[in-house]
């Protein structure tokens, strides 16, 4: 499958909340909220990259210069698709959900999806015919992707696995513990800063949705 970029419309709703984490971390001071604040972004943002999955609902949308007629999309799990675009040339075709494609094992928004897509007489440009390949297409999918609108500490019931939490946890304990080092000095660099903790790794281990 040809993905040549997909990207967050926006950032999430939600984050874990401030209070929370700094409690986690037995802080009670308010000096350090405005990096606090930032470093659970990007704690977020390194354990769903390495994961390849979305944690917090939000819309996504992937681009695909060449394309098959089934694929995967990117960071699942995925909740629905609300636009789906064929694009050849200066055309745009608009296609139609469970007729000219469908979104397999979806598990209610749970299931790591996947994407078969059909080509029909409603689908295809002119001069084409139902026997030619879809790779002459690129494609633009606008979807939505991820567990639930907020973590577990936050809302009864939530469908973020607490082992997701707890590493996002785990991951801001370790960029605050070497703050000082990597923002400090010159002398580490940010390779430390960068790496996810093994404590996190391994609970986030059996979320991590490998692509083939």
């Amino acid at each position: 499958m040809g993905l040549s970029s997909s990207r967050d419309i926006a950032p999430p709703a939600t984050e874990l909340e401030l209070a929370f984490v700094k409690s986690y971390l037995r802080i009670d001071f308010t000096d350090d909220d405005a990096i606090l604040t930032q470093l659970i972004a990007s704690a977020r943002e390194r354990c769903e990259a390495w994961c390849n999955r979305s944690f917090v609902i939000r819309n996504r949308v992937a681009y695909y210069d060449k394309i098959t007629k089934r694929f995967e999309l990117p960071r699942p799990p995925v909740n629905s698709v609300s636009s789906f675009t064929l694009i050849y040339l200066n055309e745009t075709i608009t296609l139609t959900a469970n007729q000219d494609y469908y979104l397999m094992d979806n598990y209610n928004g749970l299931g790591d999806s996947f994407v078969i897509l059909t080509a029909t007489t409603y689908n295809l440009p002119p001069g084409f015919s139902l026997g030619d390949d879809l790779w002459r297409f690129n494609l633009q999918i606008v979807y939505s992707a991820g567990y639930d609108t907020d973590y577990p500490n936050n809302k009864t019931g939530s469908l973020i696995p607490f082992g997701v939490q707890e590493a996002i946890l785990k991951t801001v304990a370790s960029a605050y513990s070497l703050r000082a080092n990597v923002m400090g000095t010159a002398r580490m660099g940010t390779s430390g800063f960068m790496e996810l903790p093994e404590n996190a790794k391994q609970l986030l281990q059996p979320y991590k949705n490998v692509t083939i």
